[in-house]
């Protein structure tokens, strides 16, 4: 994608846009994009116009990223347990609190 945006500096004066397998991720395998541009200014820009290209590429070839699934554990209902999930007769294994 870099090779395709005139941005890059592609004329054999600095390196060639390059494409790195940085790291094994929790859910992904990380890459990174390095690429030299002759004006600084533009890095934002041209950073999300090559991002940019590269997620329209993925859609086009049908390739889906996929997001991590989070599971929420909810352990109070409105100060306690709903009714059915509360037991009949608490075991208790001490004295009653702040009482010793």
């Amino acid at each position: 994608m870099a090779h395709a945006h005139p941005a890059p500096v592609k004329d054999g004066s600095l390196p060639q846009p390059l494409a790195l397998f940085v790291r094994f991720g929790p859910a992904a395998l990380e890459f990174e994009l390095r690429f030299f541009i002759r004006n600084v200014q533009e890095r934002a820009i041209v950073s999300s116009d090559v991002n940019l290209a590269i997620d329209a590429a993925f859609h086009k070839a049908g390739i889906q990223l996929p997001y991590p699934l989070h599971d929420m554990r909810v352990d109070s209902w409105l100060g306690g347990a709903p009714p059915h999930d509360r037991p009949s007769n608490p075991k208790q294994d001490g004295p009653p609190a702040g009482k010793t």
